[in-house]
């Protein structure tokens, strides 16, 4: 069998009453699925729009964060945007910074850099502007963790108005005013905004109406930031896809022609893949504020020259991301319940990108770190799975830690070399004290049959979009009867490609970072696959594509090793145990395995990860009670036919009358030294011969002694098929027909029944 890589639960909890709408009966479960529990909300749901957005001023101290502004444009003060070098970060500048100019203001941006600055508020940063003549600083997407920085502005009397959204500590900062959907003396009854989403509000308080020309880098902005698309973040998104459409921002239309992307078909995919990749490849690369030129450019000429930069930089990020994630997988751990991987060359800007990787793939939490020669210490990006809240458990760890923040999913660390052998036996005292072995859980809606599946259900499940955390695409199970046109593809072969069929019906499905063998979806008729639905058109064409999430495989598993080297074969790459059922084989199976381990099938008492079959058992039985020894397992077929009982055949009647011939008119014959020219003479194989000489001794027609065969006077007769080995060699002959020459399909079955 293969575990899937999440727990799967079907998001169903409770019934649905039948009189719960009956627009789309598809549809109306998938509301139901997601808490939706009345036609009001299922209303407002569908049909997101402006005026559901709750009032800025709810915030606590809005009012007094936006009379400071207010005050500081009237006065002409020097203002300061000081943001983050992320996608959320870049568009949050870019909002406030539109806001305040539409007013008449003038501020200066600052995006840290990463590498020199670090993450949040710094404060050989403030001090330097503060120097310049700056007398109020305003942060976004940053700053609630800033306490030195922002304690120095404030002694110097200069106000610092923090605008943030990430994970507040029990102490805040000495700030002027703190704009947070989460303050503890608040109630603004939406706690999830990203930081961009916060820049809004502030810049609706000042505006004092809905800024809808705003509204498009909202949208980039929090979809980038993964957070819930639930409630005030569902409409901003929804409509900001609208105004994305028809945008007329320079910066974003040179991109769109160079992405080849259609405006009309922007969605939130689009920004999740395409758009917001490009804009967190500046800070991780080099200087993100050209980022936030880009988005508010005016200047045609300008605008290209960013956006070709964007692209190098982008594709310089991508071919760094590869290298350093197939360097981490070399390191992984797999006894750990998390991954800590640090080298010291790795590029400090991508670290996030390959701890999501190695997470998505081990399940496991992983902290991805490299040496930072300006803190000298080692420092990156961690990320977890749902089991485990990382900002709780990096402060329960804290005592090893220089720094941390974040999120209970994703959080960035800095720790000195010494203390990392500290920090680790620590954490692996907190797993060993905590259930961590739970997987992170699948929420699934429903089983669908592939004949069930068209263009027009996917349409309609489109009314449920955008899709993101809390409101995540529909996922669905799966269960092909067969898999054909399986292909890995992409330059690493990690993208795998097929088509799966159940009752002449088929449909696609494309899957990314598919780390396991091709061969796995053929080893078994008892596959089941979770996905999401969209639409592939090419030419005109229109066609359902599933989007693999997850599978599985219940019961045993068959790989096809006969008649290949398997050792190089894709599924080889798990821990194996060698198996064989007629000792007279171990020999020659340690020299053609010198290095795996071999064991009698008789003598295998515990599981394997991956069971080889060997050779071909005598009697189909003794295969039989070994499988049901050991079900739901991976078996590879190799079954070599060190006999070649089919091969050689059954020796003809002529055979054995013409050695016994040769027998009588013999005598002291020496079986030993002589059974190469008494195979020529009498015209019979060796293989055949040895076996006829055996079987006549079973028989009582010959006698052997120290190498010396004479023939025995039998006063009765004696068929040949009596004799055990003769009935032996039947079988063996039937055995290998069956084992080395039937199709995969029927070997699976058979294997199948065998463990029922």
């Amino acid at each position: 069998m293969r575990e899937s890589n999440y727990h799967w639960e079907f998001m169903e909890k409770d019934p649905m009453p039948d009189d719960f709408l009956t627009k789309y009966p598809l549809l109306n479960q998938l509301l139901w699925n997601r808490g939706i529990r009345s036609e009001e909300e299922a209303h407002h749901f569908l049909n997101p729009k402006l005026d559901q957005i709750n009032d800025p001023f709810m915030m606590y101290d809005m009012e007094k964060a936006v009379h400071r502004i207010l005050r500081a444009i009237e006065h002409g003060e020097s203002i300061l945007i000081y943001g983050d070098y992320d996608c959320d970060g870049i568009t949050s500048a870019s909002v406030l910074k539109e806001a305040i100019e539409a007013l008449g203001g003038e501020p200066q941006v600052y995006i840290p850099n990463r590498f020199d600055d670090g993450y949040g508020p710094n404060i050989e940063v403030y001090k330097y502007f503060i120097d310049m003549g700056t007398q109020l600083i305003i942060t976004v997407d940053n700053g609630i963790t800033g306490f030195e920085a922002i304690e120095y502005a404030t002694q110097h009397n200069i106000d610092v108005i923090v605008t943030d959204h990430h994970q507040m500590k029990e102490e805040l900062p000495n700030a002027y005013a703190i704009i947070h959907p989460r303050h503890p003396k608040g109630e603004y009854p939406f706690k999830d905004l990203a930081g961009v989403g916060v820049a809004f509000k502030v810049a609706t308080a000042l505006l004092g109406y809905i800024p809808t020309e705003l509204i498009d880098l909202v949208t980039i902005g929090t979809i980038a930031d993964l957070v819930s698309l639930t409630g005030e973040n569902r409409v901003i998104v929804s409509e900001g896809l609208k105004f994305l459409q028809k945008t007329d921002r320079i910066g974003l239309q040179k991109m769109f022609n160079l992405l080849k992307i259609d405006p009309l078909n922007i969605d939130e995919e689009t920004i999740s893949f395409q758009i917001s990749p490009r804009l967190n490849a500046l800070g991780r690369l080099g200087d993100a504020m050209i980022g936030v030129e880009l988005l508010t450019t005016f200047d045609e000429e300008e605008a290209q020259k960013i956006v070709n930069v964007v692209e190098e930089t982008n594709n310089q990020r991508k071919l760094l991301v590869e290298k350093t994630v197939q360097e981490a997988q070399s390191m992984l751990q797999n006894k750990r319940p998390y991954q800590f991987l640090y080298q010291k060359d790795w590029n400090e800007g991508i670290l996030g990108i390959v701890a999501s990787r190695i997470t998505e793939q081990t399940q496991a939490p992983t902290f991805v770190l490299s040496y930072n020669e300006t803190t000298n210490s080692y420092k990156g990006s961690a990320r977890s799975t749902d089991n485990i809240n990382l900002f709780n458990l990096l402060k329960e760890n804290q005592a090893f830690l220089n720094t941390f923040g974040g999120h209970d999913k994703a959080a960035g660390l800095s720790i000195d070399e010494e203390n990392i052998p500290l920090f680790l036996e620590n954490l692996n005292q907190w797993f060993a004290k905590h259930d961590t072995h739970k997987k992170s859980t699948l929420m699934i809606d429903s089983v669908l049959e592939i004949d069930k599946i068209d263009v027009e259900i996917v349409q309609t499940l489109q009314k449920l979009a955008p899709f993101g955390i809390d409101n995540p695409k529909p996922l669905f199970i799966i269960r092909p009867t067969q898999v054909k046109n399986i292909k890995l593809i992409g330059s690493n072969n990690t993208t795998i490609k097929a088509e799966l069929l159940k009752n002449n019906q088929s449909l696609d499905i494309l899957g990314f970072n598919y780390y396991d063998s091709q061969r796995e979806w053929l080893s078994s008729n008892q596959l089941e696959i979770v996905g999401s639905l969209q639409i592939n058109e090419w030419n005109g064409q229109k066609k359902v594509q599933m989007r693999l999430k997850d599978y599985k495989i219940d019961g045993i598993q068959i790989f096809d090793g006969r008649m290949q080297r398997i050792l190089e074969e894709d599924f080889m790459n798990i821990p194996s145990v060698f198996v064989y059922f007629n000792p007279y084989h171990r020999a020659r199976l340690e020299k053609m395995f010198p290095n795996q381990k071999i064991v009698d099938a008789q003598s295998l008492n515990d599981s394997a990860p991956q069971i080889v079959i060997t050779d071909i058992p005598v009697y189909m039985s003794e295969l039989t009670t070994f499988i049901q020894k050991h079900l739901t397992q991976r078996y590879v077929l190799m079954v070599r036919a060190f006999d070649d009982a089919l091969l050689n055949g059954m020796p003809t009647r002529e055979n054995f009358v013409d050695l016994m011939h040769f027998i009588q008119y013999n005598s002291n014959i020496d079986v030993v030294h002589r059974l190469q020219d008494i195979s020529q003479f009498v015209k019979i194989p060796m293989q055949n011969l040895i076996f006829m000489i055996n079987l006549f001794k079973d028989l009582g027609f010959v006698t052997i002694s120290g190498g010396i065969m004479n023939k025995v006077d039998v006063k009765e007769k004696k068929a040949l098929n009596s004799s055990p080995l003769y009935q032996e060699r039947e079988s063996l002959i039937e055995n290998e027909s069956f084992l080395l020459y039937s199709d995969l399909d029927t070997l699976k079955e058979w294997f199948q029944k065998q463990g029922e």
